[in-house]
């Protein structure tokens, strides 16, 4: 997923100019950009938008899985 993102981050760095993300619609969505579907939120796109950095990104995305695997994650477990 870092690594994706770096990519991501890297092209819209050196080109901030060219339109990075496709506009909706998106098969069944009609209002949200394809990417904050695929990515789970907008806040992935619009940080690499703002030029924040990797590192940052990389925090709040750690502490969402860190909370995810705290209280949803084992729900979804086939086994122990």
């Amino acid at each position: 997923f870092k690594t994706a993102v770096a990519i991501l981050k890297s092209v819209r760095d050196l080109y901030p100019s060219e339109l990075l993300w496709r506009d909706p619609p998106y098969e069944y969505e009609t209002k949200r950009m394809p990417f904050d579907i695929l990515a789970g939120t907008a806040r992935l796109r619009k940080e690499i938008e703002r030029g924040e950095t990797l590192d940052h990104m990389e925090e709040w995305w750690q502490a969402q899985c860190m909370h995810f695997n705290k209280t949803t994650r084992k729900r979804f477990l086939q086994y122990d």
